[in-house]
């Protein structure tokens, strides 16, 4: 798959925001043509270099963003209609209650055993 050419449209705005670079109308012109024509790699890859370039340039810096921003935005997934919630199944409930008197029962049993058993057993302290 070859790369997308860029249209001349968008490399002619690129070259007027290039030079009135302190002008917000430019910018915005050439993030709306970059969305319009799906090009907003390459125009972060434009202001990706004049940030390189220059590392103290605030506009660069704040323009990456918005164009990242704006990517975001144009490539977000559509939303789909939130999903009904689903019934929950109290089928567990009963079941772990029974197993649940079950075990007390058995804990019961297997104390009152040993209870009594201890009770059997008679040891003689005296000789």
């Amino acid at each position: 798959m070859g790369a997308t050419p860029i249209p001349q449209e968008l490399t002619n705005a690129w070259q007027l925001t290039l030079e009135f670079w302190g002008e917000q109308v430019r910018h915005n012109t050439v993030l709306g043509l970059a969305a319009k024509h799906t090009q907003l790699a390459w125009l972060a890859g434009k202001y990706r270099d004049a940030a390189r370039s220059n590392p103290f340039d605030p506009i660069a810096q704040a323009r990456l963003m918005r164009v990242r921003n704006a990517a975001a935005l144009v490539f977000e997934l559509p939303k789909t209609a939130p999903e009904e919630p689903t019934r929950k199944s109290y089928r567990m409930i009963p079941i772990m209650l029974i197993g649940a008197m079950i075990m007390t029962g058995l804990g019961y049993v297997i104390t009152d055993q040993r209870i009594q058993q201890q009770q059997r057993t008679v040891v003689s302290r005296h000789p």
